[in-house]
């Protein structure tokens, strides 16, 4: 069998994804799939080249088509926010981890050996280590997973429009920006603000632990799977994790999941899922 001009053109001005993996989460969609296998019958497609031996190939890559659209409208769209906070994911580096006690270590020795640190790669290329800002005796804190390229440029994390926005965020939980304390979990920042490898996280977990335990703030906020994922030792979808509060062994503070502001300003759809942690963060600091 083979397939006609026109139904080739009703694909193409659908957009059909034929590549995109049957994984990938979509929303529902008014698109209706066409059933190919009534269309096409023994209809032939008209060409002034050579003979094609068989057209059976093209007719099963578009029932395969038409499966994938079947099954994009079969996802429910709450999956999106989980599709959201799965693109920023990258491959895990199996490099051997540096892991330092800290305990006991105060901040000015804390700060020193953060910029003298070469526990993974990252320090080969960074012009600035980005180490935390802010209150140290704050009752909130709140922690990203990278510094951005304008946070390396300032030394200082949440610099610029994320920055802006985070601050706007507090300030819904009626406290004063100044009054909180900001770090992230890695202190250098990684190429292209990629999300943290394994061995680069785990490298620099032990100064963010020790960060928290000088702080020891009732509440921090991790912002962003990346940050949660690594802090906690949760691998589990920020569905799972908003919500929610969560504790961690050897110290006597909450921690609370929501997006990070960076990832907001290019998915603002999900700022009202962040709103909706801002009331649930509000009362828990009640």
């Amino acid at each position: 069998m083979a397939v006609n001009q026109q139904q080739l053109d009703y694909l193409s001005a659908m957009g059909v994804p034929v590549w995109v993996s049957r994984d990938l989460p979509m929303p529902e969609s008014p698109v209706p799939a066409l059933d190919f296998e009534e269309a096409v019958g023994d209809q032939e497609v008209k060409t002034s080249a050579q003979p094609v031996p068989s057209s059976e190939p093209a007719v099963k890559g578009l029932k395969a088509a038409d499966e994938l659209l079947k099954d994009l409208q079969q996802t429910p769209i709450k999956q999106i926010a989980d599709l959201a906070a799965s693109l920023d994911e990258t491959a895990q580096d199996n490099t051997e981890v540096v892991v330092k006690n800290l305990d006991g270590v105060s901040w000015n020795e804390l700060e020193l050996a953060v910029s003298q640190c070469t526990n993974c790669d990252l320090h080969n290329k960074r012009q600035h280590t980005v180490f935390g800002k802010g209150n140290k005796q704050a009752s909130l804190m709140i922690v990203g997973d990278i510094p951005r390229l304008i946070d390396e440029q300032m030394s200082q994390p949440f610099s610029g429009e994320s920055g802006e926005l985070l601050s706007s965020m507090i300030s819904h939980l009626g406290i004063e920006p100044d009054s909180a304390y900001f770090a992230n979990l890695l202190k250098c920042r990684p190429p292209l603000d990629n999300a943290p490898q394994a061995n680069q996280a785990a490298s620099c977990l032990s100064y963010l632990k020790q960060q928290i335990k000088l702080v020891n703030p009732g509440l921090v906020i991790l912002l962003g799977r990346n940050s949660v994922q690594q802090v906690l030792g949760k691998n589990e979808s920020m569905a799972h994790l908003r919500q929610k509060q969560h504790s961690l062994e050897g110290h006597d503070t909450h921690f609370i999941a929501t997006y990070h502001p960076a990832y907001l300003l290019k998915q603002p759809r999900l700022k009202a899922l962040v709103w909706q942690d801002l009331q649930f963060i509000k009362r828990a600091l009640s």
